[in-house]
């Protein structure tokens, strides 16, 4: 089953440019090269899935410069190529005989799209550099849980794979749909798809949904070979609890055979192993596909469920087929605790750095809240990107990146909404917002506070490097991808005027009568949004689908952990079932400060 598509396109998006005229675009140095945050207006074609030629036609000011001001100055931008950055002959011809509204005009043999960028911004595209598309089916079900717990609620109840092994591809199919689309109307360009895979059929479903809508998809099939038991520690004293409940005639209730707490944890199979790297090496042959927007990414689920032989043996298959590898890492307070007792000789990600995972091109590894210093020396030494999940790291209370400390020391640090489960939406614009409003948190010092514009590249330039296209995308350069997005300043959003970079991070975007913050998106050269509505997919259609796929609510009750053994480990695991201070983790002293917004070096519990 697939979703509607639009009207077929007479003409093939290979054989049409786009030119934009006099739009406003941010610049980050001056005529002279100096570093310099200021606004221009240029000039901009697209042709052949790349951007030809920039040509700046106003003065570089401190200031967004509105559409009179640079046709004050156009005569002077005209008469030389001294504020060229690229020689642009062609751009410039089109550009002077075009009529102020849009128009189509042909050149060379091919169809010139002509847009007036009056009252336009012009940006490289967002990238949505961590998500799973699969929680679309429970966005908004899931009790207030931390991450751990969330977990086990997700594959139990929202994923509809859960308490349907035999559920049709289809449900990723339609997941994989409407998480590109909500990407693309919040100005995402790109999307780093963890997605968990039971086997071909559901990553051919997702690769199908990709290409109608036409965003540039990485998609890392999610896997792991060790028993998802191995996701929650083993309880420090649960020997002593064990003996304890015993003597007492007592059952914990926990994870453990007969509802004792686990005293070990679940072995690895080396049949789980070879099936894992089998799918994988499968996935890239069928599935790689760079030039038809398709990457196949290599994406172990994190430490706990992937053992060291399988993300070893893993590397190989990157380095057979140069693919980039995608993992989570140290996102929450317990896999910090899980870090320092499995991997006693350096952390997890010394192991990931000595295996060789981390120094390969193109890893990104997703949420990185709980780095400390060594570790985020090794990440910068192995150029290795963080992406910044800030709505699920709160969501679930996992913590506080402190991202100015990492971009400090190197590191390249990207975005991303995570999943629909956890964040809820794929909302590029909120995640940006979060990122930059959630930072100040991390200290007094409010000359290191992330600003709009830093922000902005974290989820550009930064979101290119998570992709493994640093140099290639992530800015409107002449030779980078086509991947842009066009703002509209007139948007209700955007509206009054001020510092037009500020006003898009920091509001709430409009749309329909009150404007289309994002007005325009194209990836490749193809445009995939126009005047706020999709291009590629009939949004009302796709909305009737989805309300008939799905046709009850859900009851969040379903989720809660409340005395399941996951609980019962969970909170014996972290303290919470014991005094304030009395329980011994044996891993839980010298944490990384300014993670959260409790003393993370003991135990936590209300003392309600």
């Amino acid at each position: 089953m697939a979703a509607p598509a639009t009207a077929a396109r007479s003409q093939q998006e290979s054989d049409v440019d786009y030119l934009i005229t006099n739009v406003l675009m941010p610049v980050d140095a001056d005529q002279e090269g100096n570093p310099f945050n200021g606004y221009a207006r240029f000039t901009v074609r697209m042709s052949q899935g790349a951007i030809a030629s920039v040509v700046r036609t106003s003065p570089i000011t401190p200031h967004a410069v509105t559409h009179a001001a640079a046709d004050a100055a156009a005569d002077a931008a005209a008469a030389g190529d001294a504020n060229a950055v690229d020689d642009g002959a062609a751009a410039g011809a089109a550009a002077a005989g075009a009529a102020d509204a849009d128009a189509a005009v042909a050149e060379r043999g091919r169809t010139v799209h002509v847009i007036d960028g009056t009252n336009k911004m012009l940006l490289p595209g967002m990238v949505n550099a961590h998500t799973h598309s699969i929680e679309a089916w429970g966005r908004g079900g899931i009790m207030p849980l931390p991450l751990e717990l969330w977990v086990n609620s997700l594959f139990t109840h929202m994923d509809p794979r859960g308490p349907n092994p035999n559920a049709s591809p289809d449900v990723v199919y339609w997941a994989a749909l409407h998480t590109a689309i909500e990407t693309i109307m919040t100005g995402g360009t790109a999307v780093m798809d963890h997605l968990y895979i039971r086997d071909l059929s559901d990553l051919e479903a997702a690769v199908r949904a990709y290409k109608q809508v036409g965003i540039r998809a990485f998609i890392a099939p999610m896997l792991g070979d060790l028993d998802v038991s191995n996701y929650f520690p083993l309880v420090p004293d649960a020997c002593e609890r064990n003996e304890r409940a015993r003597e007492e005639g007592l059952c914990p209730g926990a994870m453990g055979p007969d509802g004792f707490f686990r005293e070990q944890l679940a072995e690895r199979q080396e049949e789980n192993t070879e099936r894992v790297l089998s799918l994988w090496r499968e996935a890239a042959q069928k599935f790689h596909d760079p030039a038809g927007g398709i990457n196949i990414v290599i994406g172990p689920v994190q430490n706990w469920g992937a053992s060291e032989e399988l993300i070893r043996r893993a590397v190989e298959i990157r380095k057979d087929f140069s693919l980039c590898g995608h993992i989570h890492l140290l996102e929450s307070r317990m896999q910090k605790l899980q870090s320092r007792s499995r991997y006693p000789d350096g952390g997890c990600v010394k192991l990931l750095k000595d295996i060789g995972w981390l120094s390969l091109p193109g890893t990104s590894c997703a949420h990185c809240v709980w780095l400390e210093d060594e570790e985020q020396a090794i990440m910068a030494e192995c150029g290795a990107v963080a992406v910044h999940n800030p709505v699920s790291n709160l969501r679930l209370g996992s913590g506080i990146a402190p991202i100015r400390d990492y971009l400090d020391k190197g590191i390249s640090v990207a975005i991303g909404c995570d999943g629909q489960c956890s964040n809820d939406s794929q909302d590029m614009l909120e995640a940006v917002k979060l990122a930059c409003i959630v930072n100040p948190l991390t200290t007094p010092e409010y000359r290191r506070w992330l600003s709009p514009r830093e922000v902005l590249k974290m989820a550009t330039e930064g979101g290119a490097a998570a992709l493994g296209m640093r140099g290639k995308a992530g800015a409107i350069r002449p030779g980078y991808v086509a991947d842009a997005v066009l703002v509209d300043l007139t948007a209700l959003s955007m509206l009054p005027r001020a510092d037009p970079l500020g006003q898009l991070v920091l509001t709430r975007q409009s749309s329909g009568i009150a404007g289309n913050t994002v007005h325009s998106v194209w990836v490749n050269g193809r445009l995939l949004l126009s005047d706020g509505a999709p291009t590629t997919v009939d949004l009302p259609s796709l909305r009737q689908t989805l309300l008939k796929q799905q046709p009850q609510y859900m009851d969040p009750q379903i989720t809660d952990a409340k005395g399941r053994p996951v609980e019962v480990e969970y909170r014996a695991a972290m303290g919470l079932d014991t005094p304030l201070g009395t329980h011994d983790q044996g891993h839980s002293s010298n944490y990384p400060i300014f993670r959260v917004n409790y003393p993370a070096d003991i135990p936590y519990r209300d003392k309600k």
